[in-house]
C-alpha cells in the first residue's frame, strides 16, 4: 500500500515504517480514507469534492473516476429506496494501470461475459487480493450484456469490465449496445490504459464480437476499437468497480 503526506500542497510518499513512526497504522489510514470517500459519495456531494478524471489512491492502486451515479448498487434494499427523495449515489472507478495479461475465455463462450473465465477470476480470486477495507465498500452492480448471437444476459458483479458501448458510446464490433458510455470516455485518449512501464496497452471489453462465439471486442493501446480471439493471453484486463 502506498502512503502519502501532503503539506502546503506538496505531496510526499512515505514508507509503512515512516507512517508507523508518525504514530499511525497504514491499515487504519487506508480504512479512514475509504470510509471518508464512501461517506462523501453517500451524501450525494461527490461532484463537489471530486471531478471526472480525478485520481484516487487506494492501497497500491491509482484509480480514475469514470462516472458519477452511472451504476446502481444492487445491495440497497428496495424498500429503503422507496423512502428516499432520490436513488442512492455511487461513484465508478477504473485503475489507470491494467492488470496482468489474461485470456477472456479458453475457447468458445456461447453465453458471452456471464460464463467467461475472466469474470469468474475477477470476482472469486482476484477480489480476494484487494484490501479488505476496500472490498467492504465495493458495490454489487447489475450489468446487461449480449452474447455473440444477440441473447441478453444480466450479471451481478463486484468487479467488472466495461462493455463496448460503455467505452465508445455505441456497438462497433459487437451487435448490441450494453449500457451508455461512461462520462470519462469521450475520446480515444481517455480510453488509454497503461502497463507497468507507463505505456499504453491492449485491454478487454466484456462485449462479444457479433456473430462469433470465439471473439471478444477490446481496446487498443491507443484507445481504438478492435477485436480478437477470446483465448488470446496477451490482452490485459482493466480493474473497475463501484463504491457507494
Amino acid at each position: 500500500m502506498k502512503n502519502f503526506i501532503s503539506i502546503n500542497g506538496n505531496t510526499t510518499e512515505l514508507t509503512d515504517e515512516q507512517v508507523r513512526e508518525l504514530g499511525f497504522s497504514p491499515d487504519t489510514l487506508l480504512k479512514q480514507a475509504i470510509d471518508e470517500l464512501s461517506a462523501i459519495v453517500k451524501s450525494g456531494n461527490a461532484r463537489e469534492h471530486y471531478n471526472l478524471y480525478d485520481t484516487v489512491h487506494i492501497g497500491d492502486y491509482e484509480l480514475q473516476i469514470i462516472g458519477f451515479d452511472h451504476d446502481e448498487d444492487c445491495n440497497v434494499d428496495s424498500l429503503d429506496v422507496m423512502f428516499r427523495d432520490e436513488s442512492p449515489h455511487t461513484i465508478t472507478l477504473m485503475a489507470k494501470t491494467l492488470l496482468p495479461a489474461r485470456c477472456m475465455h479458453n475457447g468458445a463462450c456461447e453465453n458471452g461475459w456471464i460464463d467467461t473465465d475472466l469474470r469468474k477470476y475477477l470476482n472469486t480470486e482476484f477480489i480476494n487480493t484487494l484490501p479488505q477495507e476496500l472490498v467492504s465498500h465495493i458495490c454489487t452492480i447489475e450489468k446487461e450484456t449480449h452474447n455473440y448471437d444477440g441473447k441478453l444476459f444480466k450479471t451481478k458483479d463486484r468487479l467488472f469490465i466495461p462493455s463496448e458501448s460503455e467505452l465508445f458510446g455505441s456497438a462497433i464490433w459487437s451487435d448490441y449496445e450494453d449500457g451508455p458510455r461512461y462520462e470519462a470516455f469521450a475520446t480515444c485518449a481517455d480510453r488509454i490504459r497503461l502497463d507497468e512501464d507507463g505505456d499504453g496497452d491492449w485491454y478487454w471489453s466484456r462485449s462479444a464480437r457479433g456473430g462469433y462465439s470465439t471473439y471478444f471486442a477490446y481496446v487498443s493501446y491507443v484507445g481504438g476499437a478492435v477485436y480478437g480471439y477470446a483465448s488470446d493471453t496477451s490482452i490485459r484486463a482493466p480493474l473497475c468497480f463501484c463504491l457507494a
